[in-house]
């Protein structure tokens, strides 16, 4: 039997690189992967004279926002069952870090640094190959999933005798 806790703690996880999963995915353009989380802009956003002038694949289609915002909500998701198991089981403070500690690492750091790390990867040891990428990307995505781990033990220790709101903690989190 699997207990609900187990799901969560996996969905907690798991949910917040889905968009980031999606990204390498769909940069691999192998065919079951095209337009998961395709890079491009939605045509509402531009003005009819830009419209004219970027080439049509740049250009979202209804179906491509769709599995965007799908793939969106699935990573936001995540992160809330991160920071709302943090504060059913340890409190305000232990699901206010862990929280950051989520959204840094399973957000922005990747956005900012895994396609470069990917790339630079692929040139320096000469892979040309697709699924390079995919695995090279899976693997920092686990490291990175095994770092907020260890962050999120981490802050529970450290936070775990700090009370924010006593009146109110002593009901919910009895220590």
């Amino acid at each position: 039997m699997i207990y609900i806790s187990i799901i969560i703690d996996i969905l907690s996880y798991i949910l917040p690189f889905i968009n980031e999963i999606s990204n390498i995915l769909t940069a691999s353009n192998l065919k079951p992967f095209k337009g998961l989380y395709k890079r491009c802009v939605d045509r509402y956003l531009l003005p009819s004279n830009v419209i004219k002038i970027i080439s049509k694949n740049k250009i979202c289609t209804p179906q491509e926002l769709r599995s965007k915002i799908i793939i969106d909500i699935l990573g936001l998701l995540g992160i809330i069952i991160n920071i709302a198991k943090n504060a059913i089981q340890f409190g305000y403070l232990t699901s206010i870090l862990s929280g950051i500690v989520v959204v840094m690492i399973s957000f922005v750091i990747p956005n900012l640094y895994l396609q470069r790390i990917i790339i630079s990867i692929k040139k320096y040891y000469k892979l040309k190959y697709r699924n390079s990428s995919i695995i090279i990307g899976l693997f920092f995505i686990a490291i990175g999933i095994v770092v907020m781990i260890g962050l999120e033990k981490l802050i529970q220790n450290l936070t775990r005798d700090i009370v924010i709101d006593p009146e109110l903690e002593k009901y919910i989190y009895p220590r």
